[in-house]
């Protein structure tokens, strides 16, 4: 009767360390059941575009991998294509540069869909920063 007890308490031992095994598996992977779908969020590559939206003026820097725009500046809308490129390597730093009371709206997007916007009012306000 012993020996059937022992044996039992061992096989629930090893059972519990095969489902620690399997969870610290996962644990170390959060994306294991994940969609394998590409986002905006993920490192994919994809296409990115940055729309500025406004009647007064901007400046900045803009950057993907391809790309590398620093000390930008203008007045007006304005489209800039980025490229394919993953989203860590996409880089939109932009403030509004005049005094009027004139919005700036910068909208970043990412195989067509917008994947982040801002709005500045204020003179020199930073919107996007990343």
């Amino acid at each position: 009767m012993a020996d059937k007890i022992v044996t039992i308490v061992i096989f629930c031992i090893m059972f519990l360390i095969m489902i620690g095994a399997v969870v610290g598996f996962f644990m170390l992977d959060p994306n294991a059941f994940a969609n394998s779908n590409a986002t905006a969020s993920d490192d994919n590559p994809h296409h990115y575009e940055v729309k500025i939206i406004t009647d007064g003026k901007w400046e900045g820097s803009i950057s993907s991998k391809d790309v590398k725009m620093e000390d930008i500046s203008g007045t007006g809308d304005k489209k800039i294509d980025l490229g394919k490129s993953k989203a860590s390597d996409v880089h939109v730093d932009l403030s509004k540069s005049d005094s009027s009371s004139k919005k700036l709206t910068v909208k970043l997007y990412s195989d067509g869909k917008v994947v982040d916007s801002d709005t500045a009012e204020m003179p020199n306000e930073k919107i996007l920063s990343n």
